[in-house]
């Protein structure tokens, strides 16, 4: 159904809305009149009923009164008295008398006279007809003597007719010594008289019926009993009549009885007006759809006849027409599309011009440029399109790479591993490091820039390809280079650690090793029991471990580093005074435009480091008199000098010693310089230059060397 209705034009669809709009809304509209008129009529009509069943109820009522009043006079004739009260022993002439003038109201068929137990004690009845004689029709009546006097009994049915009894009793002297019941046949002519006849009229029909439900009729002959199955409350019900038609009816009590009176009227008869309302409706309505389909197919054509002209326009720029206009005269909004459309296929033109110099630019550029080119279709992996780059680069001719694929340009064991990346890739602008293979089967490796375009009608990739294989090679190169050094200053370290102990192990056996025989010595001469000798004895074994503690503590103060516990400058001319008390060497320190709060804590004790470092090497080979040492600091570097007036050596030899290494690989670590300027018997100067830089995984490394 959809794709029907998508074939149709746009005027045949307006149309086809239009209608279903005004069928839509004729619909709702006629639903809605229809179903406030249906409500009315039957608010109408159940009022109706509710005001018949009412006023039936108080003529019914009022008609009793009048027979409860007539009967009255009746019960209390003497004759009737003296009868039951005798026990019908006296006047029984004048009591079957006047039981026989009461069948001269042609209302009554038949009478009874009851004693104080309901039993009959005399009968009279029109046409020798005798009614049997239904207690339960005035057993109620009978049961509340001290309330009523005289009261109507329920509806009894009897060969084909309905009768009721008028119940009378008879007292003496305040006591019911018995009945009078006077049987009366209910009778169309009730139905038919004036009053109710011109309250109910012929479309409304009259039920009389006991208040149980026992017992219904017409006022002529007994009905079948009613289903009353829905109640609507305020005493309405609804249901369905033996014909089949749905009826509404109100129920009233009748005053002074035991019945009901049922007001009935047929569903269709109340709805009657509405469905009458209803077939003008549908009259009106189709009337209605006619005119709006033709103003519908009117109005359609003016709307789509100019929407037709902008086709054919459109029709003629997309197959490279871009002068036709859509000449549509109009200023209301299709004027203004048609007003847009031309100053859009002019722009269109014009764009179209640009595209044609951009692509030309582009394939230009294409073509020139010095970094290898070329497009390669996104399903196939076929090379597309080339530039002269390419070829110089992988040594094939233009024929030749056109009959390439991706694949082609890989080594044979990378192909698998491509095609995985090609099929898992998404769109991206950049695929990575690749290993490519000219024509002479040359390995080159590739830096690949990649982009998504369309390219002849086809989803095609553009890539450039960039020839990083010297820039790999000379990375690995300083990769190696990077791991050679690292290995030199490994195994300097090594060698430091190594002369470090061969030092302590030298300063334990020629020195302390040795004070610690002669103690030995002194003490077992103290043991051989010349007072004078021991005496003397203890005295140097005492002295001597003095001077042993004395050579260790000097041991582990060149072996830990310091502590710093005051300043540098403070530590250094500890370290100074040091060396000029054990050596002849006359040592000055100078750091005049030094600020050590420029250093860090580490940095510190690498520059006591080095000094010390330099002050051991002039104590072992320089044979100086003199050393001088200058700290310096600036805005970003701090500056050490060490000078010395020994022996000097010659810098274009390659030192055999592990103290000048230790001093470059620690300045190197910090990314400083290292200056060594010296000749022979012309003494010895170290420049050093560290930034101030805060490095604190340099410190911590060069600390563990």
């Amino acid at each position: 159904m959809a794709l029907s209705i998508t074939k149709l034009t746009i005027r045949k669809r307006l149309l086809l809305v239009i209608s279903m709009l005004l069928v839509c809304v004729l619909l709702i509209f006629g639903a809605m009149s229809y179903l406030a008129v249906r409500k009315a009529s039957l608010n109408a009509g159940e009022g109706r009923v509710k005001t018949l069943s009412q006023q039936v109820s108080n003529i019914l009522g009022s008609n009793l009164q009048t027979m409860f009043a007539v009967a009255g006079n009746e019960s209390n004739r003497p004759a009737l008295k003296t009868y039951l009260f005798t026990n019908g022993r006296d006047s029984i002439l004048e009591a079957t008398q006047l039981l026989e003038d009461m069948q001269l109201d042609s209302t009554y068929v038949q009478a009874d006279l009851l004693n104080a137990q309901l039993l009959r004690k005399m009968h009279s009845s029109k046409n020798v007809m005798d009614l049997p004689m239904p207690t339960e029709t005035f057993l109620g009546i009978s049961a509340s003597k001290n309330s009523q006097t005289c009261a109507v009994g329920k509806l009894f049915a009897h060969a084909g007719s309905v009768y009721y009894p008028i119940v009378n009793s008879i007292t003496y002297e305040d006591q019911i010594i018995g009945y009078l019941v006077k049987w009366r046949k209910m009778r169309q002519r009730v139905r038919s008289s004036g009053p109710i006849t011109q309250l109910m009229g012929d479309d409304v029909n009259m039920l009389v019926g006991n208040s149980d439900g026992t017992l219904w009729t017409d006022m002529s002959k007994p009905v079948e009993q009613l289903a009353l199955t829905k109640n609507c409350g305020q005493n309405l019900f609804a249901y369905t009549a033996a014909n089949g038609d749905e009826m509404i009816a109100s129920v009233k009590p009748v005053p002074y009885s035991n019945w009901v009176v049922t007001i009935e009227i047929p569903l269709h008869k109340i709805v009657a007006a509405a469905n009458s309302s209803l077939f003008w409706m549908v009259f009106a309505a189709v009337i209605l759809l006619l005119v709006g389909v033709l103003v519908a197919w009117l109005v359609s054509g003016n709307m789509t006849r100019p929407l037709n002209n902008l086709t054919q326009a459109a029709s003629l720029i997309a197959a490279g027409h871009y002068s036709p206009s859509a000449a549509i005269n109009r200023f209301d909004e299709l004027g203004k599309l048609a007003r847009a459309f031309d100053a859009m296929a002019t722009q269109v033109k014009e764009a179209q011009q640009t595209l044609q110099r951009e692509a030309a630019n582009y394939k230009l550029l294409f073509e020139k440029n010095p970094m290898p080119m070329w497009i390669l279709c996104r399903s196939t992996f076929n090379i597309m399109d080339v530039n002269q780059s390419a070829l110089d680069h992988y040594g094939y001719s233009r024929s030749e790479f056109l009959s390439l694929n991706a694949k082609d340009l890989r080594p044979e064991e990378d192909v698998q591993k491509y095609l995985e990346f090609a099929r898992i890739q998404k769109p991206n602008r950049y695929a990575g490091i690749w290993r490519h293979q000219t024509k002479d089967g040359r390995e080159i490796m590739v830096e690949i820039i990649a982009e998504d375009i369309m390219y002849e009608g086809h989803v095609a990739r553009l890539i450039l390809a960039n020839n990083v294989t010297e820039k790999l090679k000379l990375e690995d190169a300083l990769i190696q280079q990077r791991i050679r050094q690292q290995e030199l200053i490994t195994e300097t370290t090594i060698q430091a650690q190594e002369k470090e102990r061969e030092e302590i192990g030298k300063e334990l056996h020629d020195n302390i090793n040795q004070i610690l025989t002669s103690t030995k010595l002194y003490l077992e001469m103290a043991q051989s029991g010349d007072e004078a000798l021991a005496t003397r004895g203890i005295k140097k074994g005492y002295d001597n471990v003095n001077l042993a503690i004395s050579e260790i503590r000097q041991l582990s103060k060149q072996l830990v580093p310091p502590a710093l516990d005051s300043t540098l400058l403070e530590t250094l001319k500890g370290l100074a005074e040091e060396v000029q008390a054990a050596s002849s060497i006359r040592l000055k320190l100078s750091a005049e435009s030094f600020d050590e709060t420029l250093l860090s804590n580490n940095l510190q004790i690498i520059i006591y480091r080095i000094i010390q470092e330099q002050i051991n090497n002039i104590l072992k080979h320089a044979a100086a008199s003199q050393v001088g040492i200058i700290l310096r600091t600036d805005e970003r570097h701090v500056h050490i000098q060490v000078a010395d007036d020994g022996t000097g050596f010659d810098t274009s030899q390659k030192a055999k010693g592990i103290g000048l290494r230790n001093i470059h690989s620690r300045v190197k670590f910090y990314k400083g310089s290292v200056r060594i300027t010296s000749e022979k018997l012309k003494g010895c100067r170290l420049d050093v230059k560290i930034p101030l830089l805060k490095t604190p995984e340099v410190d911590e490394q060069l600390l563990s060397r």
